[in-house]
C-alpha cells in the first residue's frame, strides 16, 4: 500500500506535505526557545501575557501558536488564549525526557547548514559540517561549548524515556563490574546499577564529560567515574563493556579503532553490548532520515546487524546475538574471539 493509499489522499498532497515538513520543524525549534510550554505549565495565559514574557511581537507570536495549535501543540481555549497540550507538555525543560533540548537542537545554525550542503555530503561521501565550518563536529563543539552542552543535553533528556526499558532488556546479573563506554552524563548507567544493587559500575567518556558529571553524579562505592579517550585506552577489568549510541557517530575505521582498543581491555569471557539503532531493510524511514543526519553532520553512519558484524570480525569479536529491546535500539552482543 503507498502512502497516498494509506492516507486517501493524492500524491502531490502527501509529497507537499514532506516537503513543507521543515516549516512545522522551524515552529517547533522557535516554540521550546521561547520556552512557551513552561509559560503554560501552570494554566492558560494570553497572548498579550506570553509575548511580555517572551519579548515578542504579540501579533506575530498569535500566528506561530495559531499554527502550532492547528497541529495538537498547544490548544486555543478562547480568542488569543492558549493552553498546554499533551504534546506541547513534552516540550517542558523541567520534565524527564524532554523533547525541548531536541526541539532547540534540531534548529542550531550548525545543523541547519549542514542540511542546506547535503547535496556536498553525496557528491563527496564528506560531512558537510567539515565543508561549511573547515573542521569536524568534534572539534566545531570544543570551540563552541555553549552547542557542546546542548548537544549532551538532548541526548541526555531523550534516552531518559527509553533507559529502563533497555536496562530491562539485557540480564546484567551475570556481571561484577560493567564499564560504560562514552557514556556522557551517566543516566543509562545509574538506571541499570539502580536495578542490580551488587553490580559495580565504570563511566568512562572524555575529561571534560566527566568533569561536568561530577557535578551532577557523585562517584560512591559502585561507581567510578573515568575520564579518557577511547581512542587511546579503555579501563581494563570489566565484565561487560556497553556503548550506547557511540559508534553511529564515527566512520567505520574509527570504529575499528574504537572496538580494538575495547577487545584489548576485556577479560577472554567479558562481553561486548552495543545499543544502537540498526537499519532494517524493510523498516520505517526515521532511522534511515537519521542516517542521513549522520552523514552531513558526523561523519558516522547508521547500520545494520550485518554491518555490525563485519566491523566485529575487524576487530577481533565474534556477534553473537542482537537483542530486540522494544524501542527504537537492539543490543548487538559480541564476544571476543
Amino acid at each position: 500500500m503507498t502512502d497516498s493509499e494509506k492516507f486517501h489522499v493524492p500524491p502531490a498532497a502527501v509529497l507537499g506535505g514532506y516537503i513543507q515538513g521543515q516549516w512545522i520543524a522551524r515552529c517547533v525549534h522557535l516554540a521550546a526557545t521561547l520556552d512557551l510550554a513552561d509559560h503554560l505549565k501552570n494554566g492558560p495565559k494570553s497572548i498579550q501575557y506570553l509575548a511580555e514574557a517572551t519579548e515578542t511581537h504579540a501579533p506575530s507570536l498569535y500566528r506561530l501558536l495559531r499554527a502550532l495549535a492547528s497541529l495538537g501543540i498547544f490548544t486555543e481555549v478562547e480568542p488569543a488564549v492558549f493552553a498546554q497540550t499533551e504534546l506541547s507538555n513534552v516540550l517542558r525543560f523541567d520534565l524527564p525526557g524532554s523533547l525541548g533540548y531536541m526541539a532547540k537542537y534540531q534548529g542550531q545554525e550548525w545543523l541547519l547548514k549542514s542540511w542546506e550542503h547535503l547535496e556536498y555530503s553525496l557528491r563527496t561521501g564528506k560531512a558537510a559540517v567539515e565543508h561549511v565550518y573547515g573542521t569536524d563536529i568534534w572539534t566545531y563543539f570544543s570551540q563552541h561549548p555553549e552547542q557542546d552542552e546542548l548537544f549532551n543535553q538532548t541526548m541526555t533528556s531523550f534516552h531518559e524515556n527509553f533507559n529502563p526499558l533497555l536496562a530491562r532488556s539485557y540480564d546484567f546479573s551475570a556481571f561484577t563490574m560493567l564499564v560504560d563506554i562514552g557514556g556522557g552524563q551517566g543516566t543509562f548507567l545509574e538506571t541499570i546499577l539502580s536495578d542490580h544493587p551488587e553490580l559495580q559500575g565504570i563511566l568512562f567518556d572524555l575529561p571534560k564529560v566527566i568533569e561536568s558529571t561530577r557535578a551532577k553524579i557523585k562517584p560512591r562505592d559502585r561507581l567510578q567515574l573515568v575520564g579518557g579517550s577511547f581512542f587511546t585506552a579503555i579501563p581494563e577489568g570489566g565484565d561487560a563493556y556497553m556503548m550506547k549510541e557511540v559508534l553511529h557517530d564515527w566512520t567505520d575505521e574509527d570504529c575499528i579503532r574504537i572496538l580494538a582498543n575495547c577487545r584489548r581491555a576485556m577479560k577472554p569471557e567479558s562481553k561486548l553490548l552495543l545499543f544502537e539503532t540498526l537499519i532494517q531493510p524493510e523498516g520505517g524511514s526515521e532511522t534511515k532520515l537519521r542516517d542521513l543526519l549522520m552523514l552531513v553532520a558526523f561523519s558516522g553512519r547508521e547500520r545494520t546487524a550485518e554491518e555490525f558484524a563485519s566491523l566485529f570480525e575487524a576487530s577481533g569479536f565474534q556477534l553473537t546475538q542482537v537483542i530486540p529491546t522494544g524501542t527504537s535500539m537492539s543490543i548487538v552482543e559480541g564476544i571476543p574471539v
